[in-house]
C-alpha cells in the first residue's frame, strides 16, 4: 500500500506579510527618499490625506502634506533621524489635499543598509485630531471649573473619600485663615464639640443622599474664631460608580444672623410701638386688601384681627367713599409720592359710620418693585361733628350778616333817595330864586339845605360804621393831586367856618405833589375834622396845613388841623375815638352829634395804613394831625389808570351830546336831567333797566348814567348786557348806587362811578372828561395771548391782527414762558383756567423774571373770582374783564388804551434815562 501523502503547510516569507500589512494596516505608511521624495503610500494614507498612491509617488512629501507653520520641526525631525540613526518619535501639523489641518502621531523609523548609511526612512503614523480636540477642551473644562473654584466667594474644600483636603479655594484661606499649603492631604481641625455629632450624622446622610442643601452649622477659623455657616455637600463618585470624595462649599452667615436677629428686635420694637399708639396702622397688598394692622385700626373699623384679615374698604365703607380712596390709592402707585390727611367715611362692623382721616403711602420690594400700601388712621369723628357745628354756626352768621348787609343797603337807598331829592331840589331852588329875583326865599332855601346834609353826614356815620363793624367796608385807592383837594374841602367848609364867625386858613406848599389813597375816605375825615374844629370854636381860627415827609423809608403826608377852640382835658382826650362817646354829656348836650365822626375818620385813616393823632390844652384849642402814606403800599388805583388814558384822546364837548339817564327814581331822573341840560347836554331817562336797554340801542348814546338798585333788572345786569352788545360796548358808563360797590363795577367794565346824593360838578366833569373821539391810525405793538381754547385764542388774535397789533399765542402758562424768553410783549391777555400751567402759576413764574415784572397784565376769565384769588392777582393784574360780558370790539377797545398808555409811559421813562 502506498503510504498516505501528508499536506504541505502553506508558506509565506517575510516579505509577503510585510506587503499584507502595508496594505490592510489602519495605520498610514510612507516611505521617504532623503529627499523627502515619497517612494510608496498605503491605502491608509490614502484615506487620511486623500491623495491617491499615484498621486503622491514622486512628490516632495514635505511640500504636499507639511503647512508652512509646522515645516522647520519636520526639518528637525529629519536632521535627528539622519544623525542619530534611530527611530524618531514626533506630533505635528499636517495638511490633508482639501486644505484640513489635521494632527498626527509619528513613528519614523531610518533604513540602513548593510553598510550602515542611510538610504530613507520609514513612516508610520495615526491621525489623532479627535482625541487632541478632546484632550484640549477637557484641559479647558478643567480651568475653567478651578477658576471658578478660585473666584467664588464662598469658601470651598474638596476631600477624598478619607476625609483629606484636596483642594481649597482662596476664598476658605481668606475666611478661615489657613493657607491652602497647611491643609492639603490632611484632615481640617474645625468643627467645635458641639457639632461633632451633627457632622456625622450629616456625612451619613450625605452617603446615602449624594447632597446636602444649606445645613446651619458652625466652625472654628484658625484664630479659634466661631463662624455661622450655611454648609451645602455633594458626594462624586469614581469610574465605576463607587464614593470618591466629597465637594463641601460653606457660606458665612455671621453678619446675616446677627442682621437676622437686630431686625427681630427692631420689629418686636417698632410692633410694641404700633400697638401702643392711637392711630390705626394697617398694611394692604395692591388689591386693598388688609394684611397686617394694630388694634388701634381694628377698634377704629370696629371688625376682630380675624374680620378685618382679609377685608378691603369696600367692606367697610359706602361706593363713594371706597371709589374716592381707591383713586387717591391709584396716584399714589403712579407717582410714589405718599397721600397724607385724606378724609373719608367708614361704615364699622357694628354698623355705625364714622369719619377717619387716612395716610396712604406704596411700599416696595428690596428689588423697588410696589406690592403694597400702608398708612395710618386717625378716628376724627368728634372733630368733624364739631366742625359741622361750627360750619352750621357760620353759615347761620354768614345768614345774618347778609341779612344785615342787605338791611344796610336798603337803608341806605330808602334813607338816602329822599335826601337826594331834598338836597338837589334846595340846591336848584335857590339857584332859581336868585336868578328869578325871589331872594327873600333863599335863606330858607340854604336852611332845608343844611338840614339835608346834616341829617345825610348822621346817616353815613352810621351807615359808614356798621359796614367797618362788618367787615364790608371797601376801600378804592386812586391817584390825585394833595393841593387841589385841600382847595376842595377849603370851598366846602368855608360856609361852615362862617357859623360861628371863624377864619379858616389854609397852608399848602405848593410842590406837595400827589399821593394815591381813598380820595372820598380822605376828603370825609378832614370834613369830619374841621367840622368839628368850626364846631367847638367861636370867632376863631382854624388852620389846615399839609406836608410831605419821608420816614422810615416811605413818603408820608400829614394834614394838621388847628383851632383855636374849647380844648380837652387828658381824660377827654383818652375817651375821643370811642364810638358813640364826645368829651363828656354837657359837651354832647350843647354841640349835639353821635360821637362816630371821630371814630369813623380814625378806622379810615388806620385801614389806609395811617392815623390820627391828637394834641389838645383845655381852654386854648386842639390840633389834629392826620398820617396816611403818599402812596399806600400795595395798592394800585383803577382811577389813575383811567386818568392816564386822557393823555391819548382828545376831551370835546359837543352841544348834540346825548346822555341816557335809567333809574327808577323819579326824582333824581329829574334832577339828573335838569343837572345836565343846564351843562349843555342833551338827556333821555328811562325808568328801568329794560327800556334803558331798548333806548339805548335805539339812540345811541354818548355816556350812560346808570343806577343799581332797581326792581326787576338790577343796574349789575344792564351793565353786563350793555357790554355784552359790540354796538353798545364802547359806550362809558356812570354807575350811580347806594351801595359804593366800585370794583365790582369796573370789574364789569364801567368807566367811572359816583355815589348819590350826587355831586354835580364832579357829575359835569365826568362827562365831559368821556365824550371824547377816538385817535386815527394804527398802533404797532406786541401781545402775547394766553388761552387754552383754540377758538377763543384764534378770535382775540385776528381781532387785534386787523388793527395792526402783532400777536404771539400760547396754549398754557408753561408754553407761555418759553415764548416770552425771546418775545417781549407789552401787555398779556392772560385766561386763568389752562391745563398744566394755570393764570395763576404764571403770573407768579412771572413776576420772579425782574425784566417781565412791568409788562401790565389783563385778565380775561369765565370763572368767578374768590377773594383769595382776587388776593394772588393783586399788584399784578392791571384789570378784570369777564367773559361773556364782553364783545370783541369791546375787548379791543380796553386792551388798545391799556396798550397806549403803558408803551408811552415806559418810552417816555426810556426818554428820561
Amino acid at each position: 500500500m502506498a503510504k498516505p501523502k501528508t499536506p504541505r503547510r502553506p508558506t509565506t516569507n517575510s516579505k509577503q506579510r510585510f506587503a499584507l500589512l502595508f496594505q490592510q494596516t489602519s495605520m498610514v505608511i510612507i516611505d521617504w527618499t532623503l529627499n523627502f521624495e515619497v517612494v510608496d503610500w498605503n491605502p491608509a494614507a490614502e484615506r487620511v490625506f486623500g491623495y491617491t498612491r499615484a498621486e503622491a509617488i514622486g512628490q516632495n512629501g514635505i511640500d504636499l502634506l507639511v503647512p508652512d507653520s509646522d515645516k522647520s520641526q519636520v526639518h528637525q525631525v529629519w536632521e535627528s533621524l539622519v544623525r542619530e540613526k534611530d527611530v524618531v518619535h514626533s506630533i505635528n501639523q499636517n495638511r490633508t489635499k482639501t486644505g484640513r489641518i489635521i494632527t498626527c502621531e509619528w513613528h519614523n523609523t531610518p533604513l540602513i543598509d548593510k553598510d550602515g548609511t542611510v538610504i530613507g526612512l520609514t513612516s508610520m503614523g495615526i491621525d489623532i485630531t479627535e482625541r487632541v480636540e478632546t484632550e484640549r477642551a477637557l484641559r479647558e473644562s478643567e480651568e475653567h471649573h478651578r477658576l471658578t473654584l478660585d473666584s467664588s466667594p464662598d469658601p470651598i474644600v474638596i476631600y477624598d473619600i478619607k476625609g483629606n483636603a484636596q483642594y481649597i479655594n482662596p476664598a476658605f484661606e481668606k475666611t478661615f485663615g489657613w493657607k491652602a499649603e497647611e491643609l492639603l492631604g490632611k484632615r481640617i481641625d474645625f468643627v467645635p464639640p458641639d457639632q461633632m455629632a451633627q457632622t456625622a450624622d450629616a456625612i451619613q446622610q450625605l452617603m446615602n443622599e449624594d447632597v446636602i442643601k444649606a445645613a446651619d452649622t458652625r466652625r472654628l477659623t484658625k484664630d479659634g474664631r466661631l463662624l455661622n455657616l450655611q454648609v451645602s455637600a455633594s458626594l462624586y463618585r469614581d469610574g465605576l460608580g463607587q464614593p470618591a470624595g466629597l465637594v463641601v462649599i460653606l457660606r458665612d452667615v455671621t453678619e446675616h444672623k446677627r442682621a437676622q436677629e437686630a431686625l427681630q428686635r427692631s420689629e418686636e420694637k417698632y410692633r410694641t410701638i404700633l400697638e401702643s399708639i392711637k392711630e390705626g396702622y394697617y398694611e394692604a397688598d395692591l388689591t386693598g386688601t388688609y394684611q397686617d394692622f394694630n388694634d388701634a385700626m381694628c377698634e377704629i373699623v370696629g371688625f376682630s384681627r380675624d374680620q378685618l384679615k382679609g377685608l378691603n374698604n369696600r367692606s367697610c365703607m359706602d361706593e363713594e367713599n371706597s371709589r374716592r380712596v381707591f383713586q387717591i390709592a391709584n396716584q399714589v402707585y403712579r407717582t410714589g409720592t405718599p397721600a397724607i390727611a385724606h378724609d373719608t367715611e367708614v361704615i364699622t362692623g357694628t354698623g355705625e359710620r364714622k369719619f377717619v382721616e387716612i395716610g396712604i403711602s406704596l411700599m416696595r420690594s428690596d428689588t423697588g418693585e410696589p406690592i403694597g400700601f400702608r398708612g395710618l388712621a386717625r378716628d376724627i369723628t368728634p372733630r368733624k361733628l364739631a366742625e359741622e357745628e361750627l360750619e352750621r354756626a357760620k353759615n347761620e352768621a354768614e345768614a345774618a350778616n347778609r341779612a344785615k348787609s342787605a338791611f344796610l343797603a336798603n337803608m341806605s337807598h330808602e334813607l338816602r333817595t329822599p335826601l337826594n331829592a331834598i338836597i338837589g331840589y334846595s340846591e336848584m331852588l335857590q339857584e332859581d330864586a336868585d336868578i328869578d329875583g325871589y331872594t327873600a326865599i333863599v335863606p330858607d332855601l340854604k336852611k332845608i339845605q343844611s338840614a339835608g346834609s346834616h341829617l345825610l353826614d348822621l346817616i353815613n356815620n352810621i351807615l359808614d360804621f356798621s359796614k367797618i363793624e362788618a367787615g364790608r367796608m371797601e376801600m378804592y385807592f386812586e391817584g390825585f393831586d394833595v393841593e387841589h383837594l385841600l382847595a376842595d374841602v377849603e370851598a366846602t367848609i368855608r360856609p361852615l367856618m362862617n357859623k360861628n364867625n371863624n377864619h379858616l386858613q389854609l397852608e399848602c406848599p405848593p410842590d406837595i405833589g400827589r399821593m394815591t389813597a381813598d380820595i372820598v375816605k380822605v376828603r370825609q375825615t378832614l370834613f369830619n375834622l374841621l367840622s368839628n374844629a368850626a364846631k367847638f370854636s367861636t370867632d376863631g381860627t382854624v388852620m389846615l396845613s399839609a406836608a410831605r415827609r419821608r420816614m422810615d423809608n416811605q413818603e408820608w403826608i400829614t394834614f394838621r388841623i388847628t383851632d383855636t377852640g374849647i380844648g380837652m382835658t387828658e381824660e377827654q382826650v383818652e375817651h375821643l375815638f370811642r364810638e358813640f362817646t364826645q368829651a363828656d354829656n354837657s359837651t354832647t348836650r350843647k354841640y349835639g352829634g353821635t360821637g362816630l365822626g371821630l371814630a369813623i375818620s380814625r378806622r379810615f385813616c388806620q385801614m389806609m395804613g395811617g392815623d390820627i393823632l391828637v394834641e389838645s390844652e383845655y381852654g386854648k384849642g386842639t390840633t389834629f394831625s392826620v398820617h396816611l402814606p403818599a402812596d399806600v403800599p400795595g395798592r394800585k388805583a383803577e382811577q389813575e389808570v383811567r386818568e392816564k388814558l386822557q393823555t391819548t384822546e382828545i376831551a370835546a364837548l359837543a352841544g348834540d351830546t346825548l346822555v341816557l339817564v335809567i333809574d327808577d327814581e323819579p326824582t333824581v331822573r329829574e334832577l339828573i336831567a335838569r343837572y345836565l341840560t343846564k351843562a349843555g347836554f342833551h338827556v333821555e331817562v328811562a325808568t328801568n333797566g329794560a327800556e334803558g336797554l331798548r333806548l339805548a340801542k335805539e339812540l345811541r348814546p354818548n355816556a350812560i348814567t346808570l343806577d343799581v338798585l332797581m326792581p326787576g333788572m338790577d343796574g349789575w345786569a344792564v351793565l353786563s348786557a350793555l357790554k355784552a352788545d359790540p354796538e353798545l360796548a364802547d359806550t362809558p358808563v356812570i354807575m350811580l348806587t347806594m351801595t359804593d360797590n366800585r370794583n365790582l363795577g369796573f370789574a364789569l367794565g364801567a368807566t367811572d362811578y359816583l355815589s348819590k346824593p350826587i355831586d354835580r360838578n364832579r357829575l359835569v366833569t365826568l362827562l365831559e372828561k368821556l365824550n371824547r373821539h377816538k385817535a386815527d391810525g394804527e398802533f404797532q405793538g406786541n401781545i402775547l395771548v394766553v388761552e387754552d381754547h383754540d377758538a377763543t385764542r384764534e378770535m382775540v388774535r385776528r381781532t387785534l391782527e386787523k388793527v395792526g397789533w402783532k400777536v404771539a399765542e400760547a396754549g398754557n402758562g408753561k408754553i407761555a414762558l418759553q415764548i416770552m424768553a425771546d418775545y417781549h410783549p407789552d401787555l398779556i391777555l392772560l385766561d386763568l383756567t389752562m391745563p398744566e400751567m394755570n393764570g395763576f402759576q404764571f403770573i407768579t413764574e412771572m413776576r420772579k423774571n425782574p425784566g417781565w415784572q412791568s409788562i401790565p397784565v389783563v385778565v380775561i376769565t369765565a370763572k368767578t373770582l374768590t377773594v383769595a384769588e382776587r388776593q394772588h392777582l393783586n399788584g399784578y393784574v392791571e384789570r378784570v374783564l369777564q367773559k361773556g360780558a364782553y364783545s370783541r370790539d369791546a375787548l379791543l377797545r380796553e386792551v388798545r388804551d391799556l396798550v397806549v398808555t403803558y408803551v408811552r409811559h415806559q418810552k417816555g421813562l426810556n426818554g428820561a434815562e
